[in-house]
């Protein structure tokens, strides 16, 4: 299964990028898209070598989910703090690895949940359990979506035909379900004909653990 990554910059490198990364699902955007507030939280792999360009980043906007690579050395007025900028050029099998490192080390985070690593985490309790690629497939399209639909997943992560019948999604979003539950997290999934919609709900969440605390023996000593 491929794994989805952005990558910003003002040339046509898609092709180039694509039979470089051949096991990527490579979406090509264009450098102003980091100029505003409005930065895609989902982040990505920024190539720049122009002067004038960088100025015209918001790095104050910017987090560990971006990684850059570029021939310029940032000026002394310019405050970066949390992405990694790595140095151009580079052999091409030392950008593969640089690359592989981040999407390795990259996290996805949606209110009281964060998932890195094939592990799902609650950073409120700091509960955690280990999920599957395809669970984590699944959660991260629901997380970064706005519209999101059964039919793109059975089509593009279980990679099922439209016309085979099975419940093989309804399976994979029961034991999603489960294990938010299973940490005490008041993130939802609701399904509606082929609508998915990810949401909170804390009102259950706190009826959950009220329910919890009463169910287990408390000692009171003097």
């Amino acid at each position: 299964m491929k794994k989805k990554i952005n990558f910003f910059s003002n040339q046509s490198s898609e092709k180039f990028l694509s039979q470089l990364f051949p096991d990527l699902l490579i979406t090509s955007k264009n450098l102003n898209e980091l100029y505003n507030d409005k930065i895609p939280t989902e982040g990505g792999v920024v190539l720049i070598n122009d002067s004038v360009e960088f100025t015209k980043i918001n790095f104050k906007k910017m987090n560990k989910e971006f990684l850059f690579f570029s021939n310029i050395a940032p000026s002394s007025n310019i405050v970066i703090k949390n992405p990694d900028i790595i140095k151009s050029p580079l052999l091409i099998s030392q950008i593969r690895s640089e690359i592989k490192k981040f999407l390795s080390n990259k996290s996805i985070n949606f209110k009281d949940i964060e998932v890195i690593d094939r592990e799902l985490i609650n950073v409120k309790n700091n509960n955690s359990c280990k999920i599957t690629d395809i669970e984590y497939e699944i959660l991260t399209y629901l997380i970064t979506s706005k519209d999101c639909s059964k039919e793109y997943i059975k089509n593009n992560i279980l990679m099922i035909k439209s016309s085979l019948m099975t419940n093989s999604l309804d399976s994979h979003l029961t034991r999603i379900r489960k294990k938010l539950d299973k940490l005490q997290t008041g993130i939802k999934i609701k399904a509606s004909n082929d609508k998915l919609i990810i949401y909170t709900n804390w009102r259950n969440l706190d009826l959950l653990i009220w329910k919890n605390f009463y169910q287990t023996p408390h000692y009171i000593y003097d």
